[in-house]
C-alpha cells in the first residue's frame, strides 16, 4: 500500500466521510491566507478531509422543529474533525515527515478577521470539489454542508485530479443568495482566484453582514419572494450604516440589546446557532435542496419561548458574561490605525 493509500485510509477509518490530497504545485496562485508555505515552509502536500452534516438534524433544523441535534453535530463534528487533523498529523511525523494540524475555519484569528489558513481553498486543490456561488466549498457528493479541515505535511503525495467544469458540484441554482436573511453574497459582484492556470470564479462575500446574521443579530423575520421567514435568530437589531462601527455595535449588540430570553438561553446552553444557511442548504443534490428549501419557507417564523425560566435578570446574564474579556483597547487601535 502506497504512503497516499495510507493516509487516505487512517484518515476514513478515523471518522472522516471523504479526503483527497493537494500537492504544493496548485497553492501557487491562491489567496495569500489560503498558501501553506505561510505556515510550513517546506511543505510538499496538503491532506484535506471532512465530516458531512447530518441529513436528519438537516431536516429538523429548516422545519425549525428543533434546532438542538444540528447545534451537538456542529460542537461535536468539529471535535472529531480536529482530532482526526491531529493524529493524521502525529502519524505523519512518525514516518519522518514534519507535519502541520489546523483548526477548523470556525476558529477564527481575531485580530486578522480571517482564519489561519482557507481550507475551502485547499479542498478545492485536493479534488474535492469546488466553490459555489456562495464562495463556500461544495463537495462534489454532499454539497455546502460539510466541515472540512487540513493537514500540511512534508511529505510527497500523488495527488488527487482536481474537478472539472463538467463535474462542478455547484449547479448555479442561487438558492444560497436567496436563504441568507442579510444578503450577504453580492449577486452583482464576483472574485476570483487561480489554480494551475484555471480561474476560479464566486461571488463576493460581505463578511460582515454574513458575521452580524450568523451571529443572530438579525434574520428573526425577513422576506423570500412573497414569503415570510426567519433563521432561528431572536432579533432583527439593524446593521451599522459606516463599517468602522460594525465592531463597537457588534459588542454593544451582543451584550446589552439581544432579546433578553435569547442571552438568558446562551448562558444556560452554552451558545448556540442562528444561521449559516447557505452552507446548510446545499445538499449535493438539487432534488434534496428543492426540498430543504421548501422546508425553511414553510416553517415561518420561530416564536419567541415563553418559558419563564428563561427569564432571567439582565443584570445578573452580563455579571456572568464579565468573565469574558473584550479587548477594547486592542479593537480601538486597529480602527484608528
Amino acid at each position: 500500500m502506497s504512503l497516499e493509500e495510507k493516509v487516505k485510509e487512517f484518515a476514513l477509518d478515523s471518522g472522516a466521510d471523504f479526503v483527497g490530497i493537494a500537492p504544493r504545485s496548485r497553492f501557487e496562485d491562491t489567496p495569500g491566507f489560503s498558501d501553506p508555505k505561510a505556515l510550513l515552509p517546506d511543505f510538499r502536500s496538503v491532506v484535506v478531509f471532512g465530516i458531512a452534516m447530518n441529513r436528519g438534524a438537516l431536516k429538523a433544523w429548516f422545519s425549525k422543529s428543533n434546532r438542538r441535534p444540528l447545534v451537538l453535530q456542529d460542537k461535536l463534528a468539529t471535535e472529531e474533525i480536529d482530532l482526526i487533523s491531529m493524529r493524521l498529523s502525529r502519524w505523519l511525523e512518525k514516518q519522518g515527515f514534519p507535519s502541520l494540524f489546523i483548526a477548523q475555519n470556525g476558529f477564527y484569528n481575531a485580530l486578522r478577521g480571517r482564519p489561519d489558513f482557507s481550507h475551502k481553498h485547499a479542498a478545492v486543490a485536493a479534488g474535492l470539489g469546488r466553490l459555489g456561488l456562495s464562495s463556500n466549498f461544495v463537495h462534489t457528493g454532499y454539497g455546502a454542508s460539510v466541515h472540512i479541515t487540513s493537514v500540511i505535511t512534508e511529505a510527497e503525495l500523488t495527488p488527487d485530479p482536481l474537478v472539472s467544469d463538467e463535474n462542478n458540484p455547484c449547479s448555479g441554482c442561487r438558492t444560497c443568495l436567496q436563504i441568507c436573511p442579510m444578503q450577504a453574497m453580492k449577486s452583482d459582484q464576483q472574485m476570483s482566484f487561480f489554480m494551475e492556470g484555471k480561474e476560479h470564479v464566486h461571488q463576493k462575500l460581505d463578511g460582515l453582514r454574513c458575521a452580524w446574521g450568523c451571529a443572530g443579530l438579525s434574520g428573526h423575520e425577513y422576506k423570500i419572494g412573497n414569503r415570510t421567514v426567519g433563521t432561528w435568530a431572536y432579533n432583527n437589531i439593524p446593521l451599522p450604516e459606516k463599517r468602522r462601527d460594525f465592531y463597537y455595535k457588534f459588542l454593544e449588540a451582543d451584550r446589552f440589546l439581544r432579546h433578553p430570553k435569547e442571552l438568558a438561553e446562551i448562558i444556560i446552553t452554552g451558545g448556540t446557532e442562528y444561521c449559516g444557511n447557505c452552507a446548510k442548504i446545499c445538499q449535493g443534490s438539487k432534488e434534496e435542496t428543492v426540498a430543504m428549501m421548501k422546508l425553511h419557507l414553510n416553517s415561518g417564523v420561530i416564536d419567541i419561548p415563553e418559558d419563564a425560566s428563561l427569564l432571567l435578570n439582565l443584570t445578573t446574564a452580563n455579571a456572568r458574561l464579565d468573565k469574558y474579556h473584550v479587548p477594547e483597547e486592542e479593537i480601538k487601535a486597529l480602527l484608528q490605525g
